[in-house]
């Protein structure tokens, strides 16, 4: 899931990649063309960043004004999930829903607090987070189901 897998999955379902029934071999054909074209992954708890892929839709490179062909690593000092999420540069597979999930179980509990102390009106950014992981984890679901 996120926008970087209608591509992934356009490349996968290629002639080359069909028929490959054993793990072991799929794994090492993955391996060779990570390294034959240097595509460096920068995995998270919440998702996996292949900014050189596509380094000027990268959101964290935007946020920080430096996107450009050679940023080609994530800008640590602004990068986050809800900016990560939408970024072109951003895949998402069922090895982050434990974040998600977790991240809508905290969140929750804290909005719905705030909720029940009618404090909810100050907890919008709270609120735009839990839709945000909602979202994901439907998402995430539904790509596992296909």
């Amino acid at each position: 899931a996120g926008r970087m897998a209608p591509l992934i999955a356009k490349y996968f379902s290629g002639d080359e990649w069909q028929g490959i029934g054993d793990y072991a071999e799929r794994e090492r054909r993955v391996e060779a063309l990570v390294k034959t074209h240097d595509l460096r992954i920068f995995f998270s708890d919440y998702g996996n960043c292949l900014i050189r892929t596509n380094p000027l839709d990268s959101r964290c490179q935007q946020a920080a004004g430096a996107a450009s062909w050679d940023a080609v690593t994530p800008n640590y000092a602004v990068k986050s999930p809800g900016i990560c999420s939408g970024c072109g540069a951003f895949a998402i597979d069922a090895s982050h829903l434990p974040f998600w999930v977790r991240r809508d179980t905290e969140l929750s509990s804290v909005l719905a607090g705030a909720e029940a102390n009618g404090h909810s009106r100050e907890f919008f950014v709270l609120k735009q987070r839990v839709a945000q992981a909602r979202k994901i984890i439907k998402l995430v679901i539904e790509s596992a189901d296909d």
